[in-house]
C-alpha cells in the first residue's frame, strides 16, 4: 500500500503487477484452487481474492490504476506444479536450452487442455478485474521455441509455421455476449 501512496505522491498513475512467474503462482483463482495451493512458495504467500481487491481499491482511492500481468505461454513452470500435463520442457536440467531463466517450462501451444485451462483462468480473473481496470497484460515475451521440440504433439517447428519472421498468433478476447470467450 505504501508503494501506491508513493506513486500517487509522485504523480505515477499505473501499477503493473507481474502476478505470477515461473517460480511461483501466488494468485488465488477460485475456479482453479490448485494453482496457488501447489504453485505458491508457501500458504502464507498467497494473494487471496480479497487481498488483490484491497490493493486495487487502495489504488483507485489514490488515483493509481492497478492491473495484472500473467505471462503466457512462457514463465509458467509454476502452473505445472498443479497441472503438469499442460507443460512442455518443465524443470529441465539443461534449463538454459529451454528458458531465459530457471526453471524452464512453457504451456503447450497445441493443447486443447491448455485452451480450456486458459478459458477457465481468464473467465475467473478478468470479470473480477474489470471493476478496477480495463487493462490486463499477457506478456508473451521470452518464448523459447526449443521447449516445443520436447512436445511430441507440437508441429510448431514445422517449416510451414516457422521462419525468420515468425510470430505467434495471439489468443484474443472476443467482444461476444461472453467477453472472455477465447477465439483465434
Amino acid at each position: 500500500m505504501r508503494t501506491i501512496e508513493a506513486m500517487a505522491a509522485t504523480k505515477l498513475n499505473k501499477l503493473h503487477l507481474h502476478a505470477a512467474d515461473a517460480q511461483s503462482w501466488p494468485l488465488e483463482i477460485p475456479s482453479l484452487p490448485a494453482l496457488a495451493e501447489k504453485g505458491a512458495y508457501s500458504e502464507s504467500q498467497i494473494w487471496s481474492v480479497a487481498d488483490l481487491e484491497a490493493v486495487q481499491h487502495h489504488g483507485l482511492l489514490h488515483g493509481v490504476e492497478v492491473f495484472l500481468e500473467i505471462d503466457l505461454p512462457g514463465h509458467t513452470t509454476a502452473i505445472g506444479d498443479a497441472f503438469p500435463e499442460l507443460m512442455t520442457a518443465a524443470n529441465e536440467d539443461q534449463w538454459s536450452q529451454f528458458a531465459l531463466q530457471p526453471p524452464s517450462g512453457q504451456l503447450k501451444l497445441n493443447s486443447s487442455e491448455v485452451t480450456q485451462f486458459l478459458s477457465t483462468l481468464l473467465n475467473d480473473l478478468l470479470p473480477r478485474q474489470s471493476r478496477w481496470t480495463s487493462k490486463f497484460h499477457i506478456g508473451g515475451d521470452e518464448l523459447n521455441l526449443n521447449a516445443y521440440t520436447l512436445d511430441p504433439r507440437s508441429d510448431l517447428l514445422h517449416p510451414q509455421y516457422f521462419n525468420r519472421s515468425f510470430k505467434l498468433s495471439s489468443i484474443t478476447l472476443s467482444q461476444s455476449s461472453n467477453p472472455t470467450d477465447l477465439s483465434r
